[in-house]
């Protein structure tokens, strides 16, 4: 089930957090209640990239890898697709 709403507000949340520009508290809160699979996988994957007690962005001691941060923007790219995810 694609749902392209979530996906949509996925896809700019993930952006902006994997960006540095917003914290994994404000990343939690503001991921969409959905069904849809993609977004989901997205949300479950990116949980063991910090830490769920501190209040951080992804920048200085948290920052990404580079390659981790390209492979990341591959999955807000999917997140614009009308793909279904198995």
């Amino acid at each position: 089930m694609i749902d392209r709403a979530a996906r949509n507000q996925a896809a700019e949340i993930v952006r902006r957090f994997i960006s540095g520009q917003i914290t994994n508290f404000e990343f939690e809160a503001k991921m969409p209640n959905t069904k849809d699979l993609a977004v989901l996988a997205i949300e479950d994957s990116l949980w063991l990239f910090y830490d769920d007690f501190k209040k951080h962005k992804l920048s200085g001691h948290w920052k990404l890898p580079d390659q981790t941060k390209s492979e990341m923007v591959r999955w807000v790219m999917f997140l614009h697709t009308n793909d279904e995810y198995f």
